[in-house]
Protein backbone atom coordinates (compact mmCIF):
# COMPACT_ATOMS: atom_id res chain seq x y z
CA UNK A 1 0.00 0.00 0.00
CA UNK A 2 1.33 3.46 -0.92
CA UNK A 3 2.35 5.73 1.95
CA UNK A 4 1.18 9.33 2.21
CA UNK A 5 4.38 10.72 0.74
CA UNK A 6 4.17 8.37 -2.25
CA UNK A 7 0.54 9.33 -2.91
CA UNK A 8 1.46 13.02 -2.71
CA UNK A 9 4.46 12.66 -5.03
CA UNK A 10 2.44 10.65 -7.55
CA UNK A 11 -0.34 13.28 -7.54
CA UNK A 12 2.20 16.08 -8.04
CA UNK A 13 3.83 14.14 -10.88
CA UNK A 14 0.46 13.66 -12.58
CA UNK A 15 -0.35 17.36 -12.24
CA UNK A 16 2.95 18.29 -13.86
CA UNK A 17 1.95 16.37 -16.97
CA UNK A 18 -1.37 18.13 -17.51
CA UNK A 19 -1.17 21.74 -16.32
CA UNK A 20 0.58 24.88 -17.47
CA UNK A 21 4.33 24.63 -16.70
CA UNK A 22 4.45 28.12 -15.15
CA UNK A 23 1.50 27.32 -12.88
CA UNK A 24 3.17 24.11 -11.80
CA UNK A 25 6.54 25.74 -11.08
CA UNK A 26 5.06 28.62 -9.09
CA UNK A 27 2.25 26.87 -7.19
CA UNK A 28 2.85 23.11 -6.95
CA UNK A 29 6.60 22.60 -6.91
CA UNK A 30 6.90 24.69 -3.75
CA UNK A 31 4.55 22.42 -1.76
CA UNK A 32 6.20 20.20 0.85
CA UNK A 33 4.52 17.05 2.14
CA UNK A 34 4.08 16.91 5.94
CA UNK A 35 1.68 14.06 6.69
CA UNK A 36 -1.44 12.19 5.60
CA UNK A 37 -3.97 10.72 8.00
CA UNK A 38 -7.70 9.95 7.97
CA UNK A 39 -8.20 11.20 4.39
CA UNK A 40 -6.54 14.51 5.25
CA UNK A 41 -3.31 15.60 3.62
CA UNK A 42 -1.08 18.16 5.33
CA UNK A 43 1.40 20.26 3.33
CA UNK A 44 3.58 23.27 4.09
CA UNK A 45 3.88 26.42 1.97
CA UNK A 46 6.26 29.40 2.09
CA UNK A 47 3.98 32.03 3.63
CA UNK A 48 0.46 33.23 4.40
CA UNK A 49 -0.12 34.88 1.02
CA UNK A 50 0.88 31.70 -0.79
CA UNK A 51 -1.42 29.72 1.51
CA UNK A 52 -4.50 31.90 0.93
CA UNK A 53 -4.01 32.11 -2.83
CA UNK A 54 -3.34 28.38 -3.14
CA UNK A 55 -6.42 27.41 -1.14
CA UNK A 56 -8.67 29.64 -3.26
CA UNK A 57 -7.20 28.85 -6.66
CA UNK A 58 -5.08 25.69 -6.81
CA UNK A 59 -5.97 23.27 -4.00
CA UNK A 60 -8.90 21.61 -5.82
CA UNK A 61 -6.84 20.08 -8.69
CA UNK A 62 -4.36 18.68 -6.16
CA UNK A 63 -7.07 17.08 -4.01
CA UNK A 64 -8.78 15.61 -7.08
CA UNK A 65 -5.49 14.10 -8.20
CA UNK A 66 -4.82 12.68 -4.73
CA UNK A 67 -8.26 11.04 -4.79
CA UNK A 68 -7.51 9.48 -8.19
CA UNK A 69 -4.19 8.10 -6.97
CA UNK A 70 -5.92 6.66 -3.88
CA UNK A 71 -8.68 5.17 -6.07
CA UNK A 72 -11.47 6.74 -4.05
CA UNK A 73 -14.49 8.83 -4.98
CA UNK A 74 -14.19 10.73 -1.71
CA UNK A 75 -12.17 13.93 -2.12
CA UNK A 76 -9.71 14.33 0.75
CA UNK A 77 -9.40 17.48 2.81
CA UNK A 78 -6.26 19.55 3.09
CA UNK A 79 -4.46 21.29 5.93
CA UNK A 80 -1.89 23.91 4.93
CA UNK A 81 0.71 25.21 7.33
CA UNK A 82 3.03 28.14 6.77
CA UNK A 83 6.74 27.52 6.71
CA UNK A 84 8.68 30.16 8.64
CA UNK A 85 10.86 31.60 5.89
CA UNK A 86 13.32 34.16 7.16
CA UNK A 87 13.55 35.77 3.73
CA UNK A 88 9.90 36.78 3.88
CA UNK A 89 9.50 40.39 5.10
CA UNK A 90 6.38 39.68 7.12
CA UNK A 91 8.22 37.09 9.22
CA UNK A 92 11.37 39.11 9.87
CA UNK A 93 11.67 39.92 13.52
CA UNK A 94 14.21 42.70 13.13
CA UNK A 95 14.22 45.42 10.51
CA UNK A 96 16.21 44.13 7.51
CA UNK A 97 19.21 46.37 6.93
CA UNK A 98 20.14 47.74 3.49
CA UNK A 99 22.56 45.36 1.84
CA UNK A 100 26.27 46.11 2.05
CA UNK A 101 29.17 45.29 -0.26
CA UNK A 102 26.94 44.60 -3.22
CA UNK A 103 27.18 45.88 -6.78
CA UNK A 104 27.69 49.69 -6.82
CA UNK A 105 24.98 50.28 -9.44
CA UNK A 106 22.27 48.66 -7.31
CA UNK A 107 20.12 50.45 -4.72
CA UNK A 108 21.11 48.91 -1.34
CA UNK A 109 17.55 49.34 0.01
CA UNK A 110 15.93 47.31 -2.77
CA UNK A 111 16.31 43.73 -1.55
CA UNK A 112 13.98 40.73 -1.42
CA UNK A 113 13.88 41.08 2.37
CA UNK A 114 12.33 44.53 2.00
CA UNK A 115 9.70 43.50 -0.56
CA UNK A 116 6.18 42.83 0.70
CA UNK A 117 4.53 39.97 -1.19
CA UNK A 118 0.84 39.72 -2.03
CA UNK A 119 -1.45 38.36 -4.72
CA UNK A 120 -0.86 41.47 -6.87
CA UNK A 121 2.88 40.78 -7.18
CA UNK A 122 3.64 37.25 -6.00
CA UNK A 123 4.20 35.66 -9.43
CA UNK A 124 6.76 38.38 -10.24
CA UNK A 125 8.35 37.93 -6.80
CA UNK A 126 8.75 34.15 -7.00
CA UNK A 127 9.94 34.30 -10.61
CA UNK A 128 12.49 36.96 -9.62
CA UNK A 129 13.87 34.82 -6.81
CA UNK A 130 14.07 31.86 -9.18
CA UNK A 131 16.14 33.66 -11.80
CA UNK A 132 18.44 35.15 -9.14
CA UNK A 133 19.06 31.75 -7.57
CA UNK A 134 19.16 29.70 -10.79
CA UNK A 135 19.98 32.09 -13.63
CA UNK A 136 19.14 31.11 -17.21
CA UNK A 137 17.61 27.79 -16.12
CA UNK A 138 14.00 29.04 -16.20
CA UNK A 139 12.19 32.18 -17.28
CA UNK A 140 14.75 33.66 -19.64
CA UNK A 141 14.14 36.44 -20.38
CA UNK A 142 12.00 37.40 -17.39
CA UNK A 143 9.84 40.44 -18.14
CA UNK A 144 8.11 42.33 -15.31
CA UNK A 145 5.61 45.02 -16.26
CA UNK A 146 3.13 47.29 -14.52
CA UNK A 147 2.39 50.92 -13.75
CA UNK A 148 4.87 53.18 -11.97
CA UNK A 149 5.47 52.82 -8.26
CA UNK A 150 4.46 49.18 -7.84
CA UNK A 151 7.89 47.61 -7.16
CA UNK A 152 9.27 46.61 -10.56
CA UNK A 153 12.60 48.39 -10.11
CA UNK A 154 12.75 47.09 -6.53
CA UNK A 155 12.58 43.51 -7.81
CA UNK A 156 15.12 44.25 -10.56
CA UNK A 157 17.60 45.46 -7.94
CA UNK A 158 16.77 42.59 -5.59
CA UNK A 159 17.59 40.10 -8.35
CA UNK A 160 20.92 41.86 -8.85
CA UNK A 161 21.80 41.79 -5.16
CA UNK A 162 21.06 38.09 -4.70
CA UNK A 163 22.74 37.09 -7.98
CA UNK A 164 25.84 39.15 -7.24
CA UNK A 165 26.11 37.76 -3.71
CA UNK A 166 26.08 34.21 -5.09
CA UNK A 167 28.05 34.49 -8.30
CA UNK A 168 30.15 37.69 -8.07
CA UNK A 169 30.07 37.91 -11.85
CA UNK A 170 29.84 40.73 -14.37
CA UNK A 171 26.41 42.28 -13.83
CA UNK A 172 24.99 45.05 -16.01
CA UNK A 173 22.15 47.14 -14.58
CA UNK A 174 21.05 49.81 -17.05
CA UNK A 175 18.01 51.66 -18.36
CA UNK A 176 17.08 51.38 -22.03
CA UNK A 177 17.74 55.11 -22.38
CA UNK A 178 21.28 54.75 -21.02
CA UNK A 179 21.89 51.76 -23.28
CA UNK A 180 20.71 53.76 -26.30
CA UNK A 181 22.97 56.67 -25.35
CA UNK A 182 25.96 54.34 -25.06
CA UNK A 183 25.14 52.82 -28.43
CA UNK A 184 24.89 56.22 -30.14
CA UNK A 185 28.14 57.38 -28.51
CA UNK A 186 29.96 54.20 -29.55
CA UNK A 187 28.65 54.50 -33.11
CA UNK A 188 29.76 58.11 -33.46
CA UNK A 189 33.17 57.44 -31.94
CA UNK A 190 33.90 54.24 -33.85
CA UNK A 191 33.95 52.31 -30.57
CA UNK A 192 31.47 49.51 -31.27
CA UNK A 193 33.99 46.82 -30.38
CA UNK A 194 34.10 48.02 -26.77
CA UNK A 195 30.29 48.37 -26.69
CA UNK A 196 29.74 44.83 -27.91
CA UNK A 197 32.32 43.37 -25.56
CA UNK A 198 30.58 45.08 -22.63
CA UNK A 199 27.02 44.06 -23.47
CA UNK A 200 27.68 40.69 -25.08
CA UNK A 201 30.99 38.99 -24.36
CA UNK A 202 31.52 40.28 -20.80
CA UNK A 203 27.90 40.45 -19.61
CA UNK A 204 26.81 37.54 -17.38
CA UNK A 205 23.42 38.96 -16.35
CA UNK A 206 21.57 41.89 -17.96
CA UNK A 207 19.08 43.88 -15.87
CA UNK A 208 17.32 46.28 -18.25
CA UNK A 209 14.96 48.91 -16.83
CA UNK A 210 12.26 50.93 -18.62
CA UNK A 211 12.38 49.14 -21.96
CA UNK A 212 9.22 51.02 -23.05
CA UNK A 213 11.47 53.92 -24.09
CA UNK A 214 13.06 51.80 -26.82
CA UNK A 215 9.83 51.86 -28.82
CA UNK A 216 9.96 54.07 -31.89
CA UNK A 217 13.73 54.46 -31.79
CA UNK A 218 15.87 54.05 -34.87
CA UNK A 219 15.97 50.66 -36.49
CA UNK A 220 19.71 50.33 -35.81
CA UNK A 221 19.17 50.81 -32.06
CA UNK A 222 16.48 48.14 -31.85
CA UNK A 223 18.54 45.86 -34.06
CA UNK A 224 21.50 46.19 -31.69
CA UNK A 225 19.34 45.40 -28.66
CA UNK A 226 17.94 42.36 -30.50
CA UNK A 227 21.51 41.16 -31.16
CA UNK A 228 22.45 41.65 -27.49
CA UNK A 229 19.40 39.70 -26.30
CA UNK A 230 19.94 37.00 -28.89
CA UNK A 231 23.62 36.58 -27.99
CA UNK A 232 22.98 36.38 -24.24
CA UNK A 233 20.18 33.84 -24.69
CA UNK A 234 22.40 31.66 -26.87
CA UNK A 235 25.14 31.82 -24.22
CA UNK A 236 22.55 30.94 -21.51
CA UNK A 237 22.95 34.19 -19.60
CA UNK A 238 20.04 35.61 -17.65
CA UNK A 239 18.12 38.66 -18.90
CA UNK A 240 15.56 40.53 -16.79
CA UNK A 241 13.53 43.33 -18.35
CA UNK A 242 11.21 45.87 -16.74
CA UNK A 243 8.52 47.86 -18.53
CA UNK A 244 5.61 50.14 -17.66
CA UNK A 245 3.43 48.29 -20.18
CA UNK A 246 3.26 44.81 -21.65
CA UNK A 247 5.95 44.57 -24.35
CA UNK A 248 3.26 43.95 -26.99
CA UNK A 249 1.88 47.44 -26.23
CA UNK A 250 5.18 49.27 -26.71
CA UNK A 251 4.63 51.43 -29.76
CA UNK A 252 6.73 50.70 -32.85
CA UNK A 253 8.68 47.90 -31.20
CA UNK A 254 10.36 45.64 -33.74
CA UNK A 255 8.46 42.34 -34.03
CA UNK A 256 11.50 40.09 -33.83
CA UNK A 257 12.74 42.00 -30.75
CA UNK A 258 9.27 41.61 -29.18
CA UNK A 259 9.36 37.89 -29.94
CA UNK A 260 12.77 37.51 -28.31
CA UNK A 261 12.07 39.42 -25.10
CA UNK A 262 8.76 37.58 -24.53
CA UNK A 263 10.42 34.22 -25.13
CA UNK A 264 10.47 33.39 -21.41
CA UNK A 265 8.02 34.52 -18.72
CA UNK A 266 6.12 37.81 -18.65
CA UNK A 267 4.66 38.87 -15.27
CA UNK A 268 2.40 41.77 -14.39
CA UNK A 269 2.53 43.65 -11.09
CA UNK A 270 -0.81 45.23 -10.26
CA UNK A 271 -1.76 47.87 -7.72
CA UNK A 272 -1.80 46.33 -4.22
CA UNK A 273 -5.15 45.29 -2.78
CA UNK A 274 -6.33 46.61 0.58
CA UNK A 275 -4.88 43.79 2.71
CA UNK A 276 -1.47 44.19 1.07
CA UNK A 277 -1.55 47.97 1.44
CA UNK A 278 -1.99 47.38 5.16
CA UNK A 279 0.98 44.99 5.25
CA UNK A 280 3.14 47.42 3.26
CA UNK A 281 2.30 50.26 5.64
CA UNK A 282 3.08 48.12 8.70
CA UNK A 283 6.39 47.00 7.23
CA UNK A 284 7.48 50.40 5.93
CA UNK A 285 6.47 52.21 9.12
CA UNK A 286 8.56 49.74 11.09
CA UNK A 287 11.56 50.53 8.89
CA UNK A 288 11.04 54.23 9.59
CA UNK A 289 10.60 53.64 13.31
CA UNK A 290 7.02 54.96 13.30
CA UNK A 291 4.49 53.61 15.76
CA UNK A 292 1.14 53.58 13.96
CA UNK A 293 -2.09 52.21 15.38
CA UNK A 294 -4.29 49.84 13.39
CA UNK A 295 -6.78 52.71 13.02
CA UNK A 296 -4.13 54.85 11.32
CA UNK A 297 -2.94 51.98 9.13
CA UNK A 298 -6.51 51.28 7.99
CA UNK A 299 -7.19 54.95 7.36
CA UNK A 300 -4.15 55.39 5.11
CA UNK A 301 -4.64 52.06 3.30
CA UNK A 302 -8.29 52.83 2.58
CA UNK A 303 -7.61 56.30 1.19
CA UNK A 304 -4.37 55.81 -0.76
CA UNK A 305 -4.81 53.04 -3.30
CA UNK A 306 -2.71 53.75 -6.37
CA UNK A 307 0.78 52.41 -5.67
CA UNK A 308 3.47 51.53 -3.15
CA UNK A 309 5.46 54.69 -3.82
CA UNK A 310 2.58 56.89 -2.67
CA UNK A 311 2.15 54.81 0.48
CA UNK A 312 5.83 55.36 1.28
CA UNK A 313 5.51 59.05 0.49
CA UNK A 314 2.53 59.28 2.85
CA UNK A 315 4.57 57.79 5.68
CA UNK A 316 7.39 60.26 5.01
CA UNK A 317 4.87 63.13 5.14
CA UNK A 318 3.52 61.88 8.46
CA UNK A 319 7.00 61.58 9.94
CA UNK A 320 8.02 65.06 8.74
CA UNK A 321 4.76 66.64 9.94
CA UNK A 322 5.15 65.03 13.35
CA UNK A 323 8.75 66.23 13.67
CA UNK A 324 7.90 69.79 12.58
CA UNK A 325 4.88 70.16 14.86
CA UNK A 326 6.47 68.24 17.76
CA UNK A 327 3.19 66.37 17.96
CA UNK A 328 2.71 62.68 18.66
CA UNK A 329 1.37 60.73 15.70
CA UNK A 330 -2.37 60.21 16.12
CA UNK A 331 -5.28 59.98 13.72
CA UNK A 332 -5.88 63.77 13.76
CA UNK A 333 -2.26 64.49 12.80
CA UNK A 334 -2.39 61.87 10.04
CA UNK A 335 -5.57 63.37 8.54
CA UNK A 336 -4.07 66.84 8.58
CA UNK A 337 -0.70 65.82 7.13
CA UNK A 338 -2.26 63.78 4.32
CA UNK A 339 -5.13 66.02 3.27
CA UNK A 340 -3.36 66.87 0.01
CA UNK A 341 -2.95 63.17 -0.78
CA UNK A 342 -6.65 62.55 -0.26
CA UNK A 343 -7.57 65.54 -2.41
CA UNK A 344 -5.65 63.94 -5.25
CA UNK A 345 -7.24 60.54 -4.61
CA UNK A 346 -10.73 62.07 -4.76
CA UNK A 347 -10.03 63.31 -8.27
CA UNK A 348 -9.08 59.84 -9.47
CA UNK A 349 -11.38 57.39 -11.21
CA UNK A 350 -13.74 55.62 -8.81
CA UNK A 351 -16.21 52.73 -9.28
CA UNK A 352 -19.10 55.22 -9.19
CA UNK A 353 -17.48 57.42 -11.85
CA UNK A 354 -17.05 54.39 -14.10
CA UNK A 355 -20.64 53.24 -13.60
CA UNK A 356 -21.99 56.76 -14.20
CA UNK A 357 -19.88 57.16 -17.36
CA UNK A 358 -21.11 53.83 -18.77
CA UNK A 359 -24.70 54.62 -17.79
CA UNK A 360 -24.53 58.01 -19.53
CA UNK A 361 -23.11 56.39 -22.68
CA UNK A 362 -26.00 53.91 -22.87
CA UNK A 363 -28.69 56.38 -21.82
CA UNK A 364 -29.25 54.63 -18.52
CA UNK A 365 -29.08 55.58 -14.88
CA UNK A 366 -26.52 54.38 -12.35
CA UNK A 367 -29.39 52.66 -10.54
CA UNK A 368 -30.26 50.69 -13.70
CA UNK A 369 -26.76 49.20 -13.86
CA UNK A 370 -26.72 48.35 -10.16
CA UNK A 371 -30.21 46.82 -10.33
CA UNK A 372 -31.23 43.24 -11.04
CA UNK A 373 -32.78 44.19 -14.39
CA UNK A 374 -31.72 41.83 -17.20
CA UNK A 375 -32.63 43.65 -20.41
CA UNK A 376 -29.93 43.38 -23.08
CA UNK A 377 -28.68 46.99 -22.97
CA UNK A 378 -28.58 47.08 -19.16
CA UNK A 379 -26.79 43.72 -19.01
CA UNK A 380 -24.07 44.77 -21.46
CA UNK A 381 -23.63 48.08 -19.62
CA UNK A 382 -23.29 46.16 -16.35
CA UNK A 383 -20.72 43.76 -17.86
CA UNK A 384 -18.67 46.66 -19.23
CA UNK A 385 -18.83 48.54 -15.92
CA UNK A 386 -17.51 45.51 -14.04
CA UNK A 387 -14.80 44.94 -16.66
CA UNK A 388 -13.60 48.57 -16.51
CA UNK A 389 -13.62 48.64 -12.70
CA UNK A 390 -11.52 45.49 -12.57
CA UNK A 391 -9.13 46.73 -15.26
CA UNK A 392 -8.57 50.29 -14.04
CA UNK A 393 -9.06 50.09 -10.28
CA UNK A 394 -7.80 46.56 -9.61
CA UNK A 395 -10.52 45.95 -7.02
CA UNK A 396 -10.77 42.39 -5.79
CA UNK A 397 -13.65 40.20 -6.97
CA UNK A 398 -15.08 40.47 -3.45
CA UNK A 399 -15.06 44.26 -3.53
CA UNK A 400 -16.72 44.35 -6.97
CA UNK A 401 -19.31 41.75 -5.87
CA UNK A 402 -20.16 43.93 -2.88
CA UNK A 403 -20.51 47.02 -5.08
CA UNK A 404 -22.92 45.25 -7.44
CA UNK A 405 -24.72 43.43 -4.61
CA UNK A 406 -23.77 40.00 -5.94
CA UNK A 407 -23.67 37.06 -3.56
CA UNK A 408 -20.61 35.40 -5.10
CA UNK A 409 -17.61 36.08 -7.34
CA UNK A 410 -18.76 33.93 -10.25
CA UNK A 411 -21.15 36.59 -11.60
CA UNK A 412 -18.41 39.22 -11.56
CA UNK A 413 -15.90 36.85 -13.11
CA UNK A 414 -18.42 35.96 -15.83
CA UNK A 415 -18.81 39.65 -16.74
CA UNK A 416 -15.06 40.18 -16.94
CA UNK A 417 -14.47 37.10 -19.09
CA UNK A 418 -17.45 37.92 -21.34
CA UNK A 419 -16.10 41.39 -22.18
CA UNK A 420 -12.52 40.12 -22.56
CA UNK A 421 -13.71 37.52 -25.08
CA UNK A 422 -16.09 39.89 -26.87
CA UNK A 423 -13.33 42.48 -27.35
CA UNK A 424 -11.27 39.91 -29.23
CA UNK A 425 -14.12 39.11 -31.64
CA UNK A 426 -16.22 42.26 -31.96
CA UNK A 427 -14.57 45.48 -33.18
CA UNK A 428 -17.65 47.55 -32.27
CA UNK A 429 -17.32 46.57 -28.61
CA UNK A 430 -13.60 47.38 -28.74
CA UNK A 431 -14.50 50.84 -30.00
CA UNK A 432 -17.05 51.29 -27.22
CA UNK A 433 -14.49 50.32 -24.58
CA UNK A 434 -11.95 52.70 -26.15
CA UNK A 435 -14.46 55.57 -26.17
CA UNK A 436 -15.42 54.97 -22.54
CA UNK A 437 -11.78 54.82 -21.46
CA UNK A 438 -11.13 58.16 -23.19
CA UNK A 439 -14.08 59.67 -21.33
CA UNK A 440 -12.75 58.32 -18.02
CA UNK A 441 -9.28 59.70 -18.66
CA UNK A 442 -10.73 63.13 -19.34
CA UNK A 443 -12.65 63.29 -16.04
Amino acid sequence: MDTGIHIFEKAISNLKERINPTTFEVWYRRLEFVSMKDNTIEVSVPNRFFKEFFINNFSKPLLEEVAKVMGTSSTPSIVIIEKDEKDNPKYTENNPEPIKNSHPLLNPKYTFERFVVGSSNELAYYASRTVAEKPAQKYNPLVIYGKSGLGKTHLLNAIGHLWFARYHGNLIYISSEQLMNEFVYSTKNDDMLRFREKFRKNCEILLLDDIQFIGGKKEATQEELFNIVNYLLEKKRQIVIVSNVHPSKIENLDEKLLSRITWGLTCEIRAPELSIRREILKFKSKLLGLRLTDEIIDFIATNIKSNVRELESALNHIEAFSNLTKHEIDIALVKESLKDFFRVEKNRITPDKIIETVADFYGLSKEDILSEKKSKNISIARHISIYLIRKHLNLSLSEISFKFKKSNHSVVLFSIKKIENTIKEDSSVREVIGTLEQKLLSL
